[in-house]
């Protein structure tokens, strides 16, 4: 007697996000659990560049393996992007996301409404892991509490929320308009 057949999926697409550091990573997945539901026909996988800034990240995914109809990378703001290496991402079509203000933490601090502005990356830091009581990382409890449909779908619902923009371009790489209601994450928010 053989075996059953094995069912197999057929993927429309794949999609590739390389984000700057561990932590990113971390965030990237969070989303992806609230937004990607498996049977959304495509697959996104999420690496990460090791640190190193823009440089480092767009070189990861320029040479990253496999091939991808899409690819993308997450990195913080607070590093300029040179003319060269924006340009090396434009020619292999890599779209480029960046945290506002200045890095993940201080995105982490808008998506958790902290009302002031933030001077600069080791401010944002200081301040995130002391508001939230965090040691050296955000952990994964914390993001459960933190992250949740309801919030990001309410701030990608405000057109005058920051962390909107940047929110709305990472959720779009999880989505895809005609899955876009078979996501759990959404059908949370519209019940």
């Amino acid at each position: 007697m053989s075996k059953p057949a094995r069912k197999t999926r057929t993927l429309r697409s794949t999609r590739l996000i390389i984000c700057e550091g561990i932590s990113d990573k971390k965030f990237v997945e969070r989303i992806k659990t609230l937004y990607h539901p498996r049977n959304a026909g495509f697959s996104v996988k999420i690496d990460e560049a090791g640190g190193g800034g823009p440089k480092t990240a767009i070189q990861r995914a320029i040479n990253y393996l496999g091939d991808f109809d899409q690819k993308y990378i997450y990195i913080d703001s607070d590093l300029a992007i040179s003319a060269t290496d924006r340009k090396a991402a434009e020619r292999r079509n890599i779209h480029i996301i960046q945290s506002e203000p200045f890095c993940l933490e201080g995105l982490l601090l808008k998506i958790t409404d902290f009302p002031r502005e933030v001077a600069n990356s080791q401010n944002a830091k200081e301040i995130l892991f002391g508001q939230h009581g965090l040691t050296t990382v955000v952990t994964e409890a914390w993001y459960e509490e933190n992250i949740t449909c309801q919030r990001l779908n309410t701030i990608c619902a405000s057109k005058n929320h920051a962390a909107g923009p940047v929110l709305t371009a990472l959720i779009a790489i999880f989505v895809d308009i005609s899955t876009l209601n078979n996501s759990s994450c959404m059908k949370a928010a519209t019940q």
